[in-house]
């Protein structure tokens, strides 16, 4: 944790898109646009980690195979085909569509997921509001 609060912090110090910015000279608007997309998918990448993680920490191997199972997935499966499944549902809970195909199946998946409605409601929040910043700016 302390390693990414120090990364977090030197990609603060090293503005790069304000560089990219001036060397194209591309309007302000398109790189918002960027960060927030880059945010939104940097966000979306660690949750669905997050919530495999939780999901192989809190069950066991029977429920492991039984879970991708009932997804369609071999007990063989991929680290990829795991990382879409994780990716699919924390996107269908970002957006709030929420179908119901992949849900939590313990206390610890419940209050992770939890914590990601309201981290989604957020980051949506924020797009919204940058892309209204940006159209006001036209």
């Amino acid at each position: 944790v302390v390693r990414m609060i120090r990364v977090i912090r030197a990609m603060k110090n090293v503005d790069v898109s304000s560089q990219i910015e001036r060397l194209f000279n591309l309007p302000p608007m398109f790189f918002r646009l960027f960060r927030v997309l880059f945010t939104i998918t940097s966000v979306t990448h660690l949750a669905s980690c997050a919530f495999w993680l939780t999901k192989v920490q809190t069950n066991d191997a029977n429920d492991i195979e039984e879970f991708l199972a009932l997804h369609r997935l071999p007990p063989t499966a991929g680290i990829t085909q795991k990382y879409i499944l994780c990716t699919y549902f924390l996107i269908s809970i970002f957006t709030t569509v929420g179908f119901g195909d992949v849900h939590a199946s313990n206390t610890w998946e419940q209050v992770i997921v939890i914590i990601f409605m309201l981290v989604g409601v957020l980051v949506f929040g924020t797009l919204l509001s940058e892309v209204q910043s940006g159209v006001m700016e036209l």
